[in-house]
């Protein structure tokens, strides 16, 4: 098992290796060229033959590919005259067959996209598309101008298929899918039926269908048809064949078989008003080859708007909602008639006082429906009575007349009015007088004369009685009408009131002020109003003042209420004072601070002078701000710190401002590179940095060796000749920076070739000088050769295709040539 498990692994790695060392290769295969990439092989070309299939698979190096694409100009000016493909080819490219020879392509399943101008100018003269396209590219067939047949088997039009339509005749399986778009093009159904359209009889129809495929030997067998009314598709399958094609196509039959008309009708009928309807009877004609109600899914209902609530009259009886599979139902509505029912009604008793008018006369019923209360009328009932406002008490008949809508009247009683006595009411009129005032003069009021009556017909005025004297407290007194006498009226008497008024006070509060902090004064009140010389000894409770301030209070205004003042004569108008907190003055400072050049600002903090109550900046609706014009990159100096913006409405702020002084700021030094192997010939950028990014000093103490020079940003050294000496590097600061410490390196400098670098692969790379330019040798493919002008700005930039480059260059410059780690620099 282990051993197999390693074989397997073995197996997968060598696969792998395959693919990726196989990328994207060409290679013939018994006469096709084809391009590999991963497992799958796409055909590029061929070699010209009568005759060309291609398989499904390949082998190459022991390894299996899938053919599954033809790719652009695959068969350009190949001479094929037939060529077929496999189920596994998936796409045809853009001018997979440009050739005016190819004659035949037959495409299997498995192909879902023929892309743009496959097919362009060959003479291809029929084709069949297979049921797995799905995609056209545009002008597939351009230039076709053989192709007279083109016959689709996908029960679903490719995409974009109508602009591909080149040829005379196109047949499909569906011509409902495959509809006429180009006025050129002739869409022909593989199969024409004869009958689509059949009435209902109980009995399967049949019919007959043509090949529309001129020369195709055709197997098709129609199955028996539903016999029941109904919409049907049907796919049958149809395989034609002439000669050595063969194809299989499913063809839709739909046919339609319409339901046989059946007549409904259902009969008058009548019923009373106030009863429920009756049922209703339906008939049936039309039904055909013994079927009867029994056949219907669903029967239809009568029905009719009309309840036991409907008013007298005539109402269509409709018939609906009846189902079957094999009818249509054509509905005849009756007519249901409602009659009235028996009412009796009687005049209700009623009656009135003397004087007025007569009251309004009711009806009881017997025989009422629906639960009714009052019967809908035709005419509204209208009363009779001989008496009048001006009638005498008695009693008088009352007798109605009236047409109700639904009823016919059996029964109608009579009914009896009754004239009673008049009542007449005298009420005390209500009056009032202030607290220590003038008694009112007393009056009463009349309620109930009638017939133009008045006072005058009383035998005796009525008099007034009340315990109210001069000198009462404030407070409400009975005030009581007694004594009238009249002959024809019934008295009725109602007492007033007297009121007398509190005298009105006004209590102010005195308005005062303090500090933030501070505890509220003693509040005090003026009074105005009291009468026969009392002052505030008569008040049962001294109003007192008060605020809603306290110790805590912010800033602001407070009303100094007035309240809970008591009086037995007097009402309080109270007015408000104002207590005034003013706020109290806070100072916000900040100290001075420094810092090194370069570094953020530091946090600065700010102190506070003034706070009360255990404020402290937390307090405050908006704490003040320092702010300094210095930022990260400011120079050396001194900036001011300034406070401002701070927010209470407990304090008025004063500020103070501080001072940042920026230093200068300490520098690092690196320069971490071996100089002691260097060769006759080298140009070694010296990499020396400091943490300012401020430019490097170099010195040597003997220029017999070496020559130090700039291009663009950087500092190369380049080696003259064989010798020892030393190199020194410092950043001398400046403003903002204090110098570096100083660096010495050691120099050694051998004989070696004066133009020979290690390129990137490790050989030796020779750079020489031509008229025109520069001739390398020993490069190694992908090696990438920079040529910079003695400014450091790139001039060209060129990867090696093999161990020689040319590279043409103007003459008198000078140039830095890079290739890999080592830089070279060179006079043309």
């Amino acid at each position: 098992m282990k051993q197999k498990t390693k074989i397997i692994i073995l197996l997968f790695l060598g696969v792998m290796i395959v693919y990726l060392s196989h990328a994207q290769t060409t290679i013939k295969v018994n006469g096709i060229s084809y391009s590999l990439y991963g497992s799958n092989a796409s055909v590029i070309g061929a070699d010209n033959s009568e005759k060309i299939v291609i398989p499904s698979t390949i082998i190459y190096n022991d390894l299996e590919y899938t053919v599954n694409k033809i790719k652009s100009d695959a068969f350009v000016n190949t001479d094929v005259a037939e060529i077929i493909l496999p189920n596994t080819i998936e796409s045809i490219s853009n001018r997979a067959f440009n050739n005016n020879r190819i004659k035949k392509v037959k495409l299997n399943e498995g192909l879902t996209w023929i892309m743009g101008r496959a097919f362009q100018e060959s003479s291809i003269t029929e084709i069949i598309i297979p049921k797995s396209l799905e995609k056209f590219g545009d002008d597939v067939f351009y230039g076709c101008s053989l192709l007279r047949t083109m016959i689709y088997l996908g029960g679903k039009a490719p995409e974009n298929w109508y602009a591909n339509s080149f040829p005379s005749y196109l047949f499909v399986p569906d011509t409902t899918v495959y509809n006429q778009k180009n006025k050129y093009v002739q869409v022909i159904p593989l199969i024409s039926f004869k009958d689509t359209l059949f009435t209902y009889n109980g009995f399967a129809p049949t019919t007959t269908w043509t090949s529309n495929m001129e020369g195709y030997d055709v197997q098709f067998a129609m199955p028996s048809l539903n016999s029941d009314a109904g919409r049907y598709q049907i796919i049958i399958p149809a395989t034609f064949t002439k000669g050595e094609v063969s194809f299989t196509a499913n063809i839709p039959y739909r046919y339609t078989i319409t339901p046989v008309k059946l007549k409904t009708k259902v009969y008058n009928t009548s019923r009373t008003y106030g009863e429920n309807n009756p049922e209703f009877n339906i008939t049936y004609s039309g039904f055909i080859n013994g079927d009867n109600e029994s056949v219907l899914t669903t029967k239809p209902v009568a029905a009719t708007i009309a309840n036991e609530k409907s008013a007298v009259g005539s109402y269509p009886i409709t018939i609906s909602g009846g189902m079957a599979k094999n009818y249509t139902f054509e509905y005849e509505q009756g007519e249901l008639i409602v009659n009235k029912a028996s009412l009796g009604i009687q005049v209700m008793d009623a009656s009135k006082v003397y004087g007025t008018d007569n009251p309004t006369f009711t009806l009881g019923y017997s025989g009422l429906k629906n639960n009714e209360t009052v019967p809908e009328w035709t005419t509204k009932p209208t009363f009779a009575t001989t008496a009048t406002k001006a009638s005498s008490a008695g009693v008088y008949e009352v007798s109605v007349t009236c047409d109700p809508r639904n009823y016919t009247i059996t029964t109608n009683t009579p009914g009896k009015l009754t004239i009673t006595k008049a009542p007449l009411t005298i009420k005390a009129n209500n009056a009032t007088m202030d607290y220590c005032g003038t008694m009112p003069t007393y009056s009463y009021t009349y309620s109930g004369f009638v017939n133009g009556d008045d006072e005058t017909t009383l035998s005796k005025k009525p008099s007034i009685a009340t315990d109210a004297t001069t000198t009462s407290n404030a407070g409400e007194y009975v005030i009581t009408p007694e004594g009238a006498e009249a002959a024809n009226y019934d008295f009725t008497y109602t007492a007033g009131t007297l009121t007398i008024n509190k005298r009105p006070l006004t209590v102010k509060a005195n308005s005062v002020s303090r500090l933030y902090g501070e505890d509220n004064p003693m509040f005090t009140v003026e009074y105005s109003g009291f009468v026969n010389s009392e002052t505030k000894a008569v008040l049962d409770a001294e109003p007192s003042a008060s605020t809603t301030a306290t110790i805590k209070s912010q800033a602001g205004s407070y009303d100094i209420r007035v309240s809970d003042g008591k009086a037995k004569n007097y009402t309080f108008n109270y007015q408000s004072g104002q207590l005034t907190i003013t706020p109290r003055t806070l100072k916000a400072f900040v100290s001075n601070y420094e810092r090194p050049y370069g570094e953020n600002n530091p946090t600065f903090t700010i102190e506070y002078e003034g706070f009360v109550l255990n404020d402290n900046k937390n307090s405050l609706m908006a704490q003040p701000t320092a702010y300094t014009s210095a930022k990260k990159t400011s120079n050396v100096g001194t900036y001011a710190i300034e406070v401002s913006g701070g927010y209470s409405p407990n304090y008025t702020f004063t500020y103070g401002s501080g001072t940042l002084t920026i230093v200068k700021a300490e520098q690092t030094f690196t320069w971490d590179q071996d100089l002691s192997n260097l060769k006759v010939g080298d140009q070694v950028e010296l990499q020396a940095y400091a943490s300012s990014n401020l430019p490097i000093t170099f010195t040597m103490d003997s220029e017999d060796f070496a020559e130090i020079y700039k291009a663009g940003s950087k500092t190369y050294m380049e080696c003259k000749k064989a010798g020892s000496f030393h190199i020194k590097a410092v950043q001398e600061g400046n403003d903002n920076y204090y110098s570096t410490q100083r660096i010495n390196k050691s120099v050694t400098i051998v004989e070696e070739g004066a133009s020979a670098v290690e390129a990137t692969s490790g050989s030796k790379v020779s750079i020489q000088a031509t008229v025109g330019g520069i001739v390398i040798t020993g490069v190694s493919s992908d090696d990438v050769i920079h040529v910079y002008n003695i400014d450091g700005i790139l001039q060209k930039a060129v990867r090696a295709e093999g161990s020689q480059v040319e590279i043409p260059l103007y003459k008198d410059n000078v140039y830095v040539i890079k290739i890999g780690p080592k830089t070279v620099k060179l006079r043309l």
